[in-house]
């Protein structure tokens, strides 16, 4: 779901976690879409990249970076006081198609949330912000995960497990999709 104007708390009879659209949003929100709604949650994302987005995230900035790290202060300000929770993890790896390639983001992206956090002054207590390495078995994904938010969303280790394999399956599922209509194109 986008997010428009006005607060969303709640979709659905579900509370709303909101993520940005930039950076590591664009690539991972389908996983992040079915964890969220496996666990009871609506994911909401910010609109697409605009002026006004630009704008408010160059005005916000700290310290001089990239523009899609400065766009991202913008999406992340774009939400705040909008959902119920604000999903802001540290992505520090991604899979790689030969599983020796290392797949690190930019420091710049791994450091975000901090950046972002400090930047708006943003309140922690609806704030989920799990260090997270998408690179770890699925076991190991879903126990990193659950250790660092399963309190605040009121979820159990193994609701989190079954989240984090079926997002994973869903996601492999939409990325084969992607890929053979692809070839067809």
């Amino acid at each position: 779901h986008e997010l428009k104007d006005e607060p969303l708390m709640e979709l659905d009879n579900r509370p709303t976690v909101g993520m940005q659209r930039g950076l590591y949003g664009l690539q991972n929100s389908i996983l992040w879409a079915h964890f969220f709604d496996r666990l009871g949650y609506r994911l909401v994302l910010t609109p697409s990249t605009n002026q006004q987005i630009s704008k408010i995230g160059i005005e916000a900035m700290a310290a001089e970076t990239c523009y899609p790290v400065k766009v991202s202060h913008g999406h992340v300000k774009e939400l705040i006081g909008k959902t119920r929770y604000l999903f802001m993890p540290t992505m520090i790896n991604m899979p790689t198609a030969e599983p020796s390639a290392t797949g690190f983001y930019c420091p710049m992206i791994q450091s975000n949330s901090y950046m972002v956090r400090v930047a708006l002054g943003i309140d922690q207590t609806s704030v989920l912000s799990p260090i997270i390495h998408m690179k770890y078995d699925p076991d190991t994904l879903a126990l990193e995960i659950s250790e660092q938010i399963q309190k605040k969303l009121h979820v159990s280790k193994s609701e989190i497990k079954r989240a984090v394999y079926y997002a994973l399956d869903m996601n492999n599922q939409f990325i084969m999709e992607l890929c053979r209509r692809g070839q067809e194109i």
